[in-house]
C-alpha cells in the first residue's frame, strides 16, 4: 500500500495495531499445562519492526481493553505503562544495536515478567480473570511463547532475514524437552514387579542431555525447574518452589559432570552412570535433611539406576543409532 506521506503511513499503522490488539483480546487464551499463549502479545513483538506508531497502537489498545473488561484504575494504568516501557526500551535497543531482534524480544519479556508478574502475584483474582494466571512464572511463559518464540519467528519472516538454524532448532528441542519432562513429571511412578523397580520417566530424559553437549546440560536443568514450578502452581505446594531450585542445581551438577567426562572418555554408559552417582546421594541428603526415612535412599538409588542407566541409556543408544537424528543432534550442539 502506498501513502502520500510518512504521517499518513504512521496513522495507518497506529490504527491497525490499535484495532488488532482489541480484536486479538477477543480470542480465548490457549492454556495447556505450562504452555500459555496470548494472541495479542504477538503484536508486542511486531512493534519492534513498525516502531512508534505500532507501540502507541498497542498501548492505547491495551488501555481501551482493560477499561472495558476490567475497569480497575490501577490495572488500567499498570498494563499499558508496562507495555510502553518494555517496548520503548526494546525499540531503543534495536536502533542502537542494528536490529538484534532476538535480544530485544527478551528485553520485553523480562520487563513484562518483572512488573506484571509482581502485580499478578499480589492481585491473584484480577490477574486470573484477565491473564488466566497469577504468578511470575505464568506471565513469563505467556510472554516467552508469544513474544520470544512465535513473535520472534514472525519478525524474522517479515524482515526477510534468515533465522539462525541453530537457534531455531535449539528453541524447538528446548520446548519439546520441557513439555515431555513436565508431562512425565506429573505421571505417577511406573512400577515393574511391584515396588522393586520404580521408574520415573522424566529421569530417563537426563542422559539424553549428553547428546546435546553444554546446551543439553542447561536444557535438562531448565526443564526440571519449569516442571517443578508448574507442579507447585497447580498443586498449591509452596515448598516445591525451593525444591525447584535445589532440583535444578543437582541436575546441573550431575549433567555437567557427565558432559565433562564424556568430552574426555567418549563413553556414554560411564557418563550416565556418573550422573547417577552424583545426583542420587545429593537427593538422598536433601530428603534426609527434610526428615525422610534413611531406607528411602535404597528406593531412590534403584529408581535412578533403572530410570537413568537402563531406560534413559537405552533411549540414548536408539537415538544415536539413527543417522537422521544423529545429524540433527550434531547440528544443535
Amino acid at each position: 500500500m502506498k501513502f502520500k506521506d510518512k504521517k499518513s503511513k504512521n496513522i495507518f499503522i497506529f490504527i491497525i495495531f490499535l484495532l488488532a490488539y482489541i480484536l486479538f483480546m477477543l480470542i480465548p487464551n490457549f492454556n495447556y499445562s505450562f504452555i500459555l499463549f496470548r494472541p495479542e502479545a504477538i503484536l508486542v513483538a511486531l512493534t519492534l519492526i513498525f516502531g512508534w506508531p505500532a507501540i502507541l497502537g498497542v498501548v492505547f489498545g491495551s488501555f481501551i481493553d482493560v477499561s472495558v473488561y476490567v475497569g480497575k484504575i490501577d490495572f488500567m494504568m499498570i498494563l499499558p505503562l508496562t507495555l510502553f516501557v518494555s517496548m520503548y526500551l526494546a525499540h531503543k535497543f534495536i536502533l542502537k544495536f542494528k536490529s538484534n531482534y532476538f535480544v530485544a524480544t527478551w528485553i520485553v519479556t523480562l520487563i513484562m515478567t518483572l512488573i506484571m508478574g509482581s502485580y499478578s502475584y499480589f492481585n491473584p483474582p484480577l490477574s486470573e480473570t484477565y491473564f488466566g494466571i497469577s504468578s511470575w512464572f505464568g506471565v513469563f511463559m505467556q510472554s516467552f511463547i508469544s513474544i520470544n518464540v512465535i513473535g520472534y519467528l514472525l519478525i524474522k519472516y517479515l524482515t526477510g532475514k534468515k533465522i539462525d538454524k541453530k537457534i531455531e532448532k535449539r528453541i524447538g528441542i528446548g520446548i519439546l524437552f520441557a513439555i515431555f519432562y513436565t508431562l512425565f513429571y506429573e505421571l505417577p511412578t511406573l512400577e515393574v514387579f511391584g515396588y522393586l523397580v520404580p521408574i520415573r520417566l522424566e529421569a530417563a530424559l537426563i542422559p539424553l542431555s549428553l547428546l546435546f553437549g553444554g546446551f543439553g546440560v542447561f536444557l535438562i536443568s531448565l526443564s526440571a525447574f519449569v516442571a517443578n514450578i508448574h507442579y507447585a502452581l497447580i498443586s498449591g505446594y509452596t515448598s516445591l518452589y525451593f525444591f525447584s531450585i535445589i532440583n535444578s542445581i543437582i541436575f546441573l551438577l550431575g549433567a555437567s559432570a557427565g558432559y565433562l567426562f564424556l568430552k574426555k572418555r567418549k563413553n556414554y554408559f560411564l557418563a550416565a552412570l556418573l550422573i547417577t552417582i552424583i545426583i542420587t546421594p545429593l537427593f538422598v541428603l536433601y530428603w534426609i535433611l527434610l526428615g525422610a526415612d534413611t531406607n528411602f535412599s535404597i528406593t531412590l538409588l534403584v529408581e535412578s539406576l533403572v530410570s537413568i542407566n537402563v531406560v534413559g541409556y537405552s533411549i540414548l543408544l536408539f537415538l544415536k543409532s539413527n543417522k537422521n537424528l544423529g545429524r540433527l543432534i550434531k547440528s544443535i550442539k
